[in-house]
Order: C-alpha cells, then sequence, then structure tokens
C-alpha cells in the first residue's frame, strides 16, 4: 500500500513530467529546415506564407485580407482555384489579378505553365498566389516552382509540400505524383530559364515525361 505523502509526491512528479512534455516543441518544429516558407504573423489572411522575397502563399483572402496584402505591399495576386475569381473582393486597380483555374483532382500542364510563367515574371513581385485554402493546389504550384525555378529536388520540394504545416490533405497524393513525374526540362525550356546545374539536370532526366495535355488522376 503506498502512504498518502510517496503518492502525493509522485503524483506532482508526473503532473509537472506531462507539463514538460506538453511545453516542449516538436521535432517537427525543432527540424524545420530554414529555406521552407516561413508564417506572416498580424494579418487576416489564412494559412499565410513566405516564400522568398516578394512572393507568398496563402489561403483565399476576402475583402479585408485584400487590404492586410495591399498593406504588405503585394500588388499582384495568382487565383488557381475554380470559380469566378478574386474581382468581387478587390475595388480599384491596386492589386492585379491574374486567376489560372484549376482543379485538385488533376493538374494539366499548360495551365502548370501558364501559373509558372506568372510566378516567374519580376513584374509580378511583390506576388500572393492561392487557392481556397491554400494547401493542395497551391501547394503543389509552390512545389513545382521550388523544383522547376529554384532547382530544388523534387523530393526536397513535396516533403516542404506535406510537412511545412500548410494542410496539404493526403487525400491529393495525386499531386504529390504529379509533382514527381514533372518534365522539369521541358517546364524550364518553355519558361526560357538557364540550364540548371548537373544534379539537377540527372534528376530531370529521370523524370516520366508527361504529355502536353495530361492531367494526373487520384490514386
Amino acid at each position: 500500500m503506498i502512504r498518502r505523502p510517496t503518492l502525493s509526491l509522485a503524483l506532482s512528479a508526473l503532473f509537472f513530467c506531462a507539463i514538460s512534455l506538453q511545453a516542449a516543441p516538436g521535432p517537427e518544429i525543432l527540424a524545420r529546415p530554414a529555406e521552407w516558407a516561413t508564417a506572416v504573423p498580424g494579418t487576416s489572411v489564412g494559412n499565410l506564407y513566405r516564400i522568398e522575397d516578394g512572393l507568398y502563399r496563402a489561403a483565399q483572402p476576402t475583402a479585408a485580407g485584400f487590404t492586410d496584402l495591399s498593406k504588405l505591399g503585394v500588388h499582384s495576386v495568382l487565383d488557381v482555384a475554380g470559380g469566378a475569381g478574386d474581382g468581387a473582393f478587390v475595388s480599384g486597380d491596386a492589386i492585379r489579378l491574374f486567376h489560372v483555374p484549376m482543379s485538385a483532382w488533376g493538374l494539366h500542364d499548360d495551365l502548370v505553365l501558364q501559373a509558372l510563367r506568372i510566378m516567374a515574371d519580376p513584374a509580378n513581385r511583390p506576388l500572393l498566389i492561392h487557392c481556397q485554402h491554400g494547401a493542395d493546389r497551391t501547394g503543389a504550384m509552390v512545389a513545382l516552382y521550388r523544383v522547376v525555378v529554384q532547382n530544388w529536388s523534387k523530393a526536397d520540394a513535396i516533403r516542404e509540400m506535406n510537412e511545412g504545416g500548410y494542410h496539404h490533405s493526403f487525400l491529393w497524393k495525386n499531386l504529390d505524383h504529379y509533382v514527381d513525374r514533372a518534365d522539369v526540362a521541358a517546364l524550364r525550356k518553355a519558361l526560357g530559364l538557364s540550364a540548371p546545374s548537373a544534379a539537377a539536370d540527372a534528376e530531370a532526366g529521370a523524370a516520366q515525361v508527361l504529355g502536353p495535355a495530361a492531367a494526373v488522376s487520384p490514386r
């Protein structure tokens, strides 16, 4: 039988142990690579992250969100969700709007190239890319930008897409497959980008080539 003082000490020890475990940051926070997108606080825009200087990702902004984006200096917004686009949320011409509607069921190469052109054009910066939740279609386009424009490996870009805290759903693994199978060399050529490093070129050569109008179906 445990005496009351001993039992009280044991319960106290368990309590403080639980508090310590709750307060300690998880391994995914400690291990977050510095090159991953960083959260932007202090706005009404959901899931807002800075990808690099002049390039952001987020969920669908409201009218108030577009005001917040203007204060951040954003002057171009690329909407890759379906629907009518962002015109109803923006008054005047303070923000330039692009709309390249995509479906999470399957990305199409022509639309992907169109969106990448907008993302890679310095004249459109600072630019925000978004879909409904800023998680899946946006995540896939950011991953492709990482690979095609920033010379990331596909594995690194897909890892950030899944583990970066952007709420990418496991239901849309077809988007991961699309990134993994993208013809990086063809996309770079179409965008007029300079030749990649030897390592990146070797990876691109090993990728499966997709047709010009192909779409990847969910698996």
